[in-house]
């Protein structure tokens, strides 16, 4: 970390020393400005059980200029485009050198547990999220808990928990799946490590 500033060295430091819950964001060996991040979905959000990739870079200008940060993994959100570019206020008018790093990462944890079909950068989404929450959801679960990218109009069936189509049901069904899906994962891992 020769030749960083003082106050990106203290930042990295705190995040390895003190994690944000559900957040790992680890400097690259090759550039310490350049962090590999990695978000559990929120509990109780749409996105929980996802595990999302992002990357995060300080520009020459940090702290003056806000980090540039994008999602790697592919997510359906009404604030991501394809790109994996965010709308996010603090990422551009509402940057503060008195922010940092944590602040830009658990901002972009709430977007996780608060989707804003109001301000979108993915226009598509954001009307299929006014439109019919339910869908949407059902959406991301397909999509980025499950991986079945080329299903996303499809209807998926769901247990009336509380009602076929209810966000409840959806949300339900989700964990139930993404436990039944990791635990396979464990075994599969298990058995290739042997």
């Amino acid at each position: 970390m020769a030749g960083l500033p003082r106050r990106i060295i203290k930042e990295t430091q705190r995040l390895m020393a003190e994690p944000v819950p559900g957040i790992t964001a680890t400097p690259d060996e090759g550039n310490a400005r350049y962090f590999h991040v990695v978000i559990a979905g929120p509990q109780d959000s749409p996105f929980e059980g996802g595990t999302f990739k992002l990357e995060l870079f300080l520009p020459e200008e940090y702290p003056m200029a806000a980090p540039k940060v994008r999602f790697m993994t592919k997510i359906y959100h009404p604030n991501v485009d394809k790109l994996g570019r965010i709308c996010l206020d603090i990422l551009k008018d509402k940057w503060s050198p008195a922010l940092q790093i944590r602040t830009v990462l658990l901002s972009i944890q709430a977007l996780l547990s608060a989707p804003n079909p109001d301000d979108p950068l993915a226009n598509d989404v954001a009307e299929q999220w006014k439109k019919n929450e339910s869908h949407a959801i059902e959406t991301v679960l397909r999509v980025d808990i499950l991986g079945h990218f080329s299903d996303y109009d499809k209807p998926i069936a769901l247990e009336p928990e509380h009602g076929p189509g209810s966000t409840q049901a959806t949300l339900k069904y989700r964990r139930r799946e993404t436990r039944r899906l990791n635990v396979k994962h464990k075994m599969y891992s298990y058995s290739v490590n042997i």
